[in-house]
């Protein structure tokens, strides 16, 4: 029986472990469709940025030989983004959220958005990782892989802004933030 269901082109699977398998690829795989159909805009162009703003306030920084300049000699370029920071002094009496948000440099793929728990990595727990430009989509399936099952708009702007921004300030070399619970801010950690 077996035989002719495959002849007629019908799948058929052994055991339903397999079955689900299968099903599990094809979700994969549309999934995967979708994500390689995405080709994000630059929201510098759409928003009307100053990113010549940014860029000179960034070199400014490093001329006065500032490698790693603090959140607060930042707060202009942040805001240029529409990403609202707040200082470690303004969240010293604040519950922070467990969410912890980092941009890095990949060896071969260049800048990296990456999203987690706090203290993801010394409890073994995995970092979800997106290559930069991020669209609703991406930003969207980036939540998705660090907190499967929770949608947040507020993040999902927010790692499209910092994605506009590591696209259009390559000066960026790191940067690490978590989110504050009471404010919903963000407050800059280096």
């Amino acid at each position: 029986m077996r035989t002719r269901i495959n002849e007629a082109g019908i799948p058929t699977f052994r055991t339903p472990e397999t079955a689900i398998e299968g099903f599990q690829f094809l979700v994969q795989f549309q999934r995967n469709q979708l994500l390689a159909k995405q080709s994000p805009d630059s929201h510098a162009f759409r928003f009307k940025i100053d990113v010549s703003e940014a860029t000179k306030t960034l070199n400014h920084l490093f001329k006065k030989g500032e490698k790693t300049p603090h959140a607060d000699a930042l707060r202009d370029i942040f805001e240029l983004f529409h990403i609202r920071l707040i200082t470690r002094r303004q969240a010293s009496n604040q519950l922070s959220a467990p969410i912890h948000l980092r941009v890095f440099q990949d060896n071969v793929f260049g800048p990296a958005i990456g999203l987690s728990l706090e203290g993801a990595q010394q409890h073994k727990q995995a970092e979800a990782v997106a290559l930069p430009p991020l669209n609703t989509i991406l930003a969207k399936d980036l939540i998705q892989r660090a907190f499967p099952g929770e949608e947040s708009f507020e993040l999902e702007s927010l790692l499209r802004n910092l994605s506009t921004m590591v696209c259009e300030l390559p000066e960026i070399e790191s940067l690490e933030a978590r989110r504050c619970a009471t404010s919903r801010q963000w407050q800059c950690l280096r």
